[in-house]
């Protein structure tokens, strides 16, 4: 890049090199803005869960997430789903119960608690478990949350 005032061309007394910095700032800014909003999305509840999202946008956001060819594509688009909106505990179950992995489905579980409205049914879950030591891990993440 040229040096401020050497650019050869200019454009209404902008250096052309101006703005290919400005393009640059304003490209690291867009990227700097969507990790900042996603890590306080998925790091702390913001959300008021009074209420949970509407079946239309719920039965949508599944059709989309489904169309995902592997787990971990799925677990990335539900972690964001999850992190974004509030839930039922049914339509965190009905989320989760696909996956395939254990761990997959814990680890979502975990994520969605600060988000669901009727944490009382919250118990619902230990159904899609296999294994006892996740249900254990989920009934004692629920008694310590």
């Amino acid at each position: 890049m040229f040096l401020e005032g050497n650019s050869p061309i200019k454009n209404n007394g902008i250096s052309i090199d101006s703005l290919l910095i400005n393009k640059f700032m304003k490209e690291r800014l867009t990227i700097l803005a969507f990790v900042l909003f996603n890590t306080l999305a998925i790091s702390s509840p913001l959300l008021d869960c009074t209420n949970s999202i509407s079946d239309n946008n719920f039965q949508i956001a599944l059709k989309t997430i489904k169309t995902h060819n592997f787990d971990e594509a799925k677990k990335e688009a539900t972690a964001k789903l999850l992190s974004g909106n509030c839930f039922t505990s049914l339509q965190v179950k009905i989320l989760v119960e696909n996956f395939s992995f254990e761990e997959h489905k814990l680890e979502l579980v975990k994520l969605a608690y600060s988000h669901v409205i009727d944490k009382a049914n919250f118990g619902i879950l230990l159904s899609i478990f296999e294994f006892e030591d996740a249900k254990e891990e989920l009934l004692e993440f629920i008694k310590n949350n």
